[in-house]
């Protein structure tokens, strides 16, 4: 129990210590892994829409929405014919249900990564989620410190009520040994 607390310790010092090269590696974690298998991907699919519709953002990096274009068929190139060329995901819309209400529009975020997109800021969402989940976390710092407080305390309690079981343990086992030897 001793170890885990100090492995969970250790995990956060070094993820503060090093938080570029922490923020670096989750970033490229999820463009490696997420942008480019998007469409092929369900589950890949759902975490990516569910993360950029709850957190309010779109892409991975500081890029922000222009990350799609890593997408194959979201790319906007002359090469792609898909019918999402040079769109984002609807998870990426502001306003999702354009067409009827509960019903996602997916062609909302189309033409969103073309370079002279005009109202881009008002139909998509173009911050990171990167960076959207680190100023979350930022803003709700005292909820974050409160969130790790809970998760110490027990944890504290617990190693001090083992540890007190432990002794307990020893000195009855001591008492038997002398009584029956």
């Amino acid at each position: 129990m001793i170890l885990i607390f100090v492995a969970e310790i250790t995990l956060g010092v070094i993820a503060f210590v090093f938080r570029d090269k922490a923020k670096q590696t989750i970033t490229d974690m999820f463009q490696e892994n997420f942008i480019p298998r998007y469409e092929d991907d369900p589950d890949a699919k759902s975490f990516i829409d569910w993360i950029q519709e709850n957190i309010h953002c779109c892409g991975v990096t500081s890029n922000g929405y222009k990350d799609w274009n890593q997408n194959m068929y979201f790319n906007c190139t002359t090469s792609n014919l898909s019918k999402l060329s040079c769109a984002t995901p609807y998870s990426c819309c502001r306003k999702q249900d354009t067409i009827r209400a509960g019903v996602p529009n997916i062609l909302c975020g189309a033409g969103a990564l073309k370079a002279e997109a005009p109202n881009r800021s008002s139909q998509i969402y173009t911050i990171g989620c990167i960076d959207a989940m680190l100023n979350m976390a930022e803003q709700n710092l005292p909820i974050v410190g409160g969130v790790v407080i809970a998760f110490t305390i027990p944890q504290l309690i617990g190693i001090c009520l083992a540890r007190m079981l432990e002794g307990q343990i020893l000195d009855q086992v001591a008492r038997w040994e002398r009584r029956y030897r």
